[in-house]
């Protein structure tokens, strides 16, 4: 059996059509995949900002009246910093909250208004950059 081509007849419209319809799928599997990236990075995001809640928790519910932060308390805040820089919320106090922890730990001092701290932290977590809060914090962590 001999098999025998037919002439396809090819001109400038059906090349065009192809072409678009080429670069259209194209286009559309590309969407498709940056759809795909945007969903995955946005849930990572999710995850690190529900982190650095449950954090920020723990370390409100670690700290004790009367008591030199703790290298667990540190360590807690010290994951609260390095989930900052990745959160989609803006704390930028977090590394200064790591620090005041880690002074008040060398220096051997003992936190006091515990009480206060702990309602502030869970303000806090409401408003990450809500200003007076930070500030107020940040008094209650100097005072002696």
């Amino acid at each position: 059996m001999k098999k025998v081509w037919r002439y396809i007849p090819i001109n400038k419209k059906s090349i065009v059509i192809v072409i678009s319809s080429l670069i259209l799928i194209t286009l559309v599997v590309l969407n498709f995949y940056q759809l795909s990236l945007t969903i995955q990075h946005n849930r990572m995001i999710s995850n690190i900002d529900t982190s650095l809640i449950s954090e920020l928790d723990g370390l409100a519910q670690r700290i004790k009246e009367d008591t030199i932060p703790d290298s667990i308390v540190i360590s807690q805040a010290s994951k609260i910093a390095a989930l900052s820089d990745y959160s989609s919320y803006n704390f930028h106090y977090a590394y200064t909250l790591e620090t005041r922890l880690l002074e008040l730990h060398y220096n051997n001092l003992s936190l006091h208004n515990v009480i206060e701290i702990k309602n502030t932290i869970k303000l806090l977590m409401e408003d990450f950059t809500n200003t007076q809060l930070i500030n107020k914090l940040d008094s209650l962590l100097i005072s002696k």
